[in-house]
């Protein structure tokens, strides 16, 4: 039997507090725009006495957001003790360029078109247009839905003359 003087217990808490330290510090994401939810459904733990080691591993890739599987190690003085897995759900804020209204091929894109909003997503689309100064007076190279997250391949640069129109073209020597 153990003696309660030679035990300490790792709490339901501590668990979920510590996992979710650790994925802040090691996911990508700027920190105030990360919501982490930690789930353990285990009870708390009790080990034997000494210098307490929790080692976490995410499980697959570390640039991820959505649900997040990973392992507890507990090791009491150098020693492996136990092995837990936890469940996280990770939903990143990034700021994004929608359309306000449905939109067709060769539409302009102006302030009335298009906004910026701040969505909350388990995954975080790389190569949304952030910034709408990128996204204004753009044309629309294929119909556009409403709600819908502006990329780079939906916008392109207006042309600056349109087919038949007459042009000046004025050259200077040396």
């Amino acid at each position: 039997p153990i003696c309660a003087k030679e035990t300490q217990i790792l709490t339901t808490n501590e668990i979920e507090k510590s996992a979710m330290d650790h994925l802040v510090k090691t996911l990508p994401w700027d920190k105030k725009s990360l919501e982490v939810n930690v789930y353990y459904q285990g009870k708390d733990i009790i080990l034997p006495n000494g210098k307490k080691d929790l080692i976490y591993k995410i499980m697959g890739s570390s640039k991820r957001a959505g649900r997040i599987p990973m392992i507890l190690e507990i090791r009491i003085d150098d020693q492996f003790k136990k092995r837990i897995r936890i469940n996280s759900k990770v939903l990143v804020s990034q700021k994004v360029v929608k359309t306000v209204r449905a939109l067709r091929r060769g539409d302009i894109l102006s302030n009335d078109e298009i906004k910026i909003e701040t969505i909350q997503t388990e995954r975080p689309l790389k190569n949304a247009i952030t910034n709408i100064n990128f996204a204004l007076g753009y044309e629309a190279t294929r119909d556009i839905s409403i709600g819908k997250v502006i990329t780079p391949n939906f916008i392109k640069r207006p042309a600056l003359g349109n087919r038949g129109d007459k042009i000046l073209i004025m050259a200077q020597k040396g």
